[in-house]
């Protein structure tokens, strides 16, 4: 899925859902990412056990500046947080490399 030109304030709400299991017993595993400024940065990853149901992950905000802001849901917050920690530490280390 792809949106470009996103008019400033205009509030897109990002949902992972699982369609079909095929038989398969095990949970979905969605990751998602998305793009801006040329920098991805990731979503939420979410387990989704049961086939033909979603997830609300939270939403992305455009600016006036044309940044984009994510918000997670209130449940996946911490989590995205950490994620986000764990982001910070892994490019801190690459640029320590330099």
């Amino acid at each position: 899925w792809m949106m470009r030109d996103v008019p400033s304030g205009l509030e897109l709400k990002i949902w992972y859902k699982f369609f079909a299991a095929n038989g398969n017993p095990q949970p979905a595993s969605v990751n998602g990412f998305y793009l801006s400024n040329g920098a991805f940065t990731r979503l939420p990853h979410v387990e989704i056990p049961q086939e033909k149901t979603a997830v609300y992950v939270g939403s992305l905000m455009a600016g006036a500046d044309y940044a984009v802001k994510f918000t997670p849901a209130p449940e996946l917050a911490a989590a995205y947080q950490e994620l986000l920690r764990q982001d910070a530490a892994k490019a801190q280390a690459q640029a320590q490399k330099k």
